[in-house]
């Protein structure tokens, strides 16, 4: 296993994306003061010519209600604005708000997973089958089931990565491990359009008369993917696939289905302990097991 934490993030079918760029508040230069200039009054002749003439200047009549300032930019022209071309449009925007809205009501959810990586070159290798489970506030957990068995768990405050083909255990801080808008969001924090430019993709073969694709974008360039596909239930906001394409071509994709939502999933389901007899490593990113 390759990269522990691009790891945890390629099952969640995206990768890592860089820190949300922190902007400093704009400053205000304080205005000068001190003693006002004084002087000798400017004198001098008087200039003469011929009057000007002209029509008449016009305005509003003394009275008249004074001219309604410009409104101000909307949301929507706000997160238009600075997107490549057919990106952040109302529909697109709209779809995003929906998947984002969904996961934000969602305190926990249960579903079953199918996943098919597929190389650019060598084709599709064998489907992974198994069960995810998320819960509020940082909680989730996902238990591969075959051909091999192997568990990732966020238990809020570590990430642990358990191969027992492997005799190993990965962990992280939670704290050290920035996890991107594209996996917080499922917790009902980040904002995925903060995070990346979306827009819909028309007739995608990933598509039914029930769903529609929605293309991310990521704003900060990412050397571990180009860009991801949600296919979103149209009804509802929730995922129903997620597609990872990286820079040479592979892809990673995950199917969810039979999901079941606020069931009121335990938090004994997200602890772990390693079992005995196992090597515990604590991960960084170069670590090659």
């Amino acid at each position: 296993m390759k990269r522990p934490l691009a790891f945890l993030a390629l099952v969640m079918g995206v990768v890592t994306l860089a820190d949300q760029a922190r902007t400093a508040p704009a400053t205000t230069a304080p205005p000068r003061t001190g003693p006002a200039r004084t002087g000798p009054a400017r004198t001098g002749p008087a200039r003469t010519g011929p009057a000007r003439t002209g029509p008449a200047k016009t305005g509003p009549a003394a009275g008249a209600a004074p001219r309604a300032a410009p409104a101000p930019a909307t949301a929507a022209a706000t997160a238009t604005a600075g997107a490549p071309v057919g990106y952040n449009t109302p529909e697109a925007l709209f779809i995003a708000s929906k998947v984002q809205a969904y996961y934000n009501k969602t305190q926990d959810f249960k579903a079953k997973f199918k996943q098919t990586y597929s190389k650019a070159f060598h084709g599709p290798e064998t489907p992974r089958f198994g069960y995810l489970w998320v819960k509020k506030p940082g909680l989730m957990r996902w238990d591969y089931a075959a051909p091999h068995k192997r568990q990732l768990i966020c238990d809020g405050k570590k990430i642990w990565i358990y191969v027992p083909g492997d005799r190993q255990v990965f962990w992280r801080d939670l704290l050290e491990s920035a996890l991107p808008t594209a996996i917080t969001f499922l917790w009902g924090k980040g904002d995925i359009t903060s995070e990346f430019y979306v827009t819909l993709v028309g007739g995608s073969k990933y598509a039914s008369p029930k769903t529609i694709v929605m293309k991310l974008l990521p704003k900060q360039p990412n050397s571990n993917f180009k860009h991801v596909l949600f296919v979103v239930e149209t009804a509802t906001g929730m995922v129903s696939q997620s597609l990872l394409f990286d820079h040479l071509g592979n892809k990673n994709h995950y199917f969810f289905t039979e999901p079941v939502v606020n069931s009121g999933v335990p938090n004994a389901s997200f602890q772990f302990t390693p079992p005995a007899g196992v090597r515990v490593i604590k991960a960084t990113d170069d670590v090659q097991p």
